[in-house]
């Protein structure tokens, strides 16, 4: 384009007007890389390349137009310099994920734009949460060390954050929309909030199957692929053989384990399968076909005796005896008893299992709900983990500590003092839940990392949040069933060694706050 600029030409007495052309300074600009990533809370540099014509010497200004929260840019080009910088900022809680943003230039008149990717990765030391997209929670909130709680805006699921002192907490609301709600606290170590994948249903969701001969007419079988456990039975019938399915499995290496009972669900054979590949869903083939009658071994009867337990009158012992190997387990037997110390258990000849199987042994202890099982809300477990095909000898499980439940406030909601004492056999994590009725729900997970020797918890008065509603806190005056769970155990990893133990008591209690 041109402008025609008149000039008066005085020569030899005479005005004369003429019309000279003169270009109008332009410019256009260039990245050196549509693309650029960028750690969530760090700053990236895009270098911007511009071309100058018709005389063009002026500063062009860097910027970006309509960027999504938490993301900015600023940068300029000085006069006549033919390229110059966008710094680009990610705020610390941008969610990592891939962006398109439009940059812009401008020498004060005219405006450029050009497309720019950012492609925003977790940093270092940062944690990403996973819902599911369409059931991700209606709100999410991070305590760093003893700072503030801080609502974290989420993407689709994912929500990401940072805890930079040694401990942290993070809370997350589910609500039905239909006046039940769930607050789930996790309190922990930097490395314990580290990502987690909540996702209910972790990707795969696969349908598989195989078959099974060798059955007695009236015997029966249950199968175990990995921790997903379906089960073939064939009792009173003359169905010898027949297909075993199981759904909800995941893409994986696992073993199959196939136990086969007698008519009084005695177990006589355990076959096992390993490494199995689950790639897709449908017949796993000859890798999950089970013949009892040409494979796998003989079980041979022994006892397990729980050394130093008298049960109460009224309570009940459960004893329980699993097989495991590394990448699989199956349960061989289970029986309750009132006040007997002694259960039969199963094992296979000491030649057959592989390095890292094991024989894991559960004993619970605690009143009958009425119905035949041990009290749920009320019990003590322990398991023993071993590898001798012996008669066993376990310890009874230990009661924990008391805990003590009472109301620290009742405004703006009711909220609860937890104190709690980890000793040397609870030394891993404490569970705890508070519910009214099944509309209000507060669940609470402390590690000993987080909270030390002695747990002196009160729930945290989360209404300054934008979001928040307080009808998702405990209602004053009406009776909070608060049930407390201890763990430890003396082991950190698989296989665990012979005579390793696990430990578990719950307790429950009411409170009126």
């Amino acid at each position: 384009m041109t402008a025609c600029i008149r000039v008066l030409i005085v020569a030899s007495a005479l005005l004369a007007t003429a019309c000279v052309d003169k270009p109008v300074p332009t410019f256009t600009v260039t990245l050196a890389s549509g693309q650029v990533t960028a750690s969530a809370g760090q700053t990236a540099v895009v270098t911007v390349n511009a071309v100058r014509a018709s005389g063009h010497t002026s500063a062009l200004t860097l910027g970006l137009q309509g960027p999504p929260a938490g993301i900015s840019g600023a940068g300029t080009i000085a006069g006549s310099a033919s390229s110059g910088t966008l710094s680009l900022g990610v705020g610390a809680q941008v969610v990592a994920g891939t962006y398109a943003l439009t940059l812009s230039v401008s020498d004060g008149g005219t405006v450029l734009t050009l497309p720019l990717t950012l492609v925003v990765t977790a940093a270092a030391g940062t944690a990403v949460w996973t819902f599911d997209p369409a059931k991700a929670p209606a709100l999410l909130a991070v305590q760093d060390g003893a700072g503030p709680w801080t609502a974290i805006p989420g993407s689709a699921g994912t929500y990401t954050f940072s805890v930079a002192a040694d401990t942290g907490a993070v809370a997350y609301v589910f609500d039905d929309g239909a006046g039940a709600s769930n607050v789930v606290l996790t309190c922990g170590t930097k490395a314990e909030l580290a990502t987690k994948d909540l996702r209910s249903v972790l990707g795969d969701n696969l349908t598989v199957s195989g078959t099974f001969a060798g059955l007695a007419d009236t015997g029966s079988a249950t199968f175990d692929l990995g921790l997903e456990a379906g089960q073939a039975f064939a009792e009173g019938t003359t169905a010898t053989h027949g297909t075993w399915l199981m759904d909800y499995v995941n893409k994986g290496t696992y073993d199959l384990l196939g136990v086969r009972f007698d008519v009084n669900l005695v177990p006589d054979r355990l076959v096992v399968h390993r490494n199995l590949t689950v790639s897709a869903a449908g017949a796993l083939g000859a890798p999950g076909a089970v013949d009892f009658s040409t494979e796998g071994s003989a079980l041979t009867p022994h006892t397990l005796t729980v050394d130093g337990l008298v049960p109460g009158t009224a309570d009940l012992l459960r004893v329980w005896q699993n097989y495991q190997t590394a990448n699989g387990s199956a349960m061989l037997s289970g029986a309750s008893f009132y006040g007997a110390v002694t259960a039969p258990i199963y094992h296979l000849p000491a030649a057959i299992p592989a390095t890292d199987d094991r024989y894991s042994y559960a004993v619970e202890v605690g009143p009958d709900d009425g119905t035949g099982y041990v009290d749920p809300g009320n019990h003590r477990t322990l398991w023993t983990y071993g590898t001798a095909a012996t008669d066993v000898t376990v310890a009874g499980p230990v009661d924990m500590a008391a805990s003590s439940v009472t109301a620290a406030a009742l405004a703006p909601y009711a909220r609860l003092r937890l104190q709690w004492a980890f000793d040397a056999t609870f030394n891993k994590s404490l569970y705890a839940t508070f519910a009214q009725g099944s509309s209000r729900t507060w669940i609470l997970n402390v590690s000993k990392g987080f909270a030390g020797t002695a747990l002196d918890f009160t729930l945290p008065d989360l209404s300054a949040l934008a979001g928040w509603k307080n009808a998702w806190g405990l209602a004053a005056g009406t009776a909070v069933t608060a049930t407390v769970e201890g763990n430890g155990q003396n082991w950190s990893t698989w296989p665990a060694a012979a005579g390793a133990h696990t430990n578990r008591a719950i307790r429950t209690t009411t409170v009126v706050p």
